[in-house]
């Protein structure tokens, strides 16, 4: 996630996420994908997403987590290839503290 976390930075997070996400930095949960950068289940990006009116309420036909570090691609959920909007991914957290350890 450089330049906002380097690498080897240690990162608290507070849960749930309040208020809205739109725009914010969080930690993802993917259940059914992985981040193509690291082959894991947890990732750090900044949160968009697109929704759509749906009766009474609304529901989220794109979900886009973007990286800040330019060599790294988006993870997109719009129910082609990655998964659903709405149910492969859980919001853990946004970060609170970073903690850069020096050598």
């Amino acid at each position: 996630m450089e330049p906002m976390i380097p690498n080897g930075a240690y990162c608290l997070f507070a849960s749930p996420v309040e208020g809205t996400r739109q725009g914010k930095t969080v930690l993802v949960q993917m259940r059914d994908a992985t981040d193509p950068e690291s082959s894991e289940r947890y990732t750090v990006k900044r949160y968009e997403s697109e929704r759509a009116k749906q009766g009474d309420s609304w529901r989220h036909t794109r979900i886009t987590l973007k990286p800040v570090n330019p060599d790294f691609e988006p993870i997109i959920f719009d129910g082609r290839g990655r998964g659903t909007a709405a149910g492969d991914r859980r919001g853990c957290g946004s970060p609170r503290r970073i903690d850069v350890r020096g050598p």
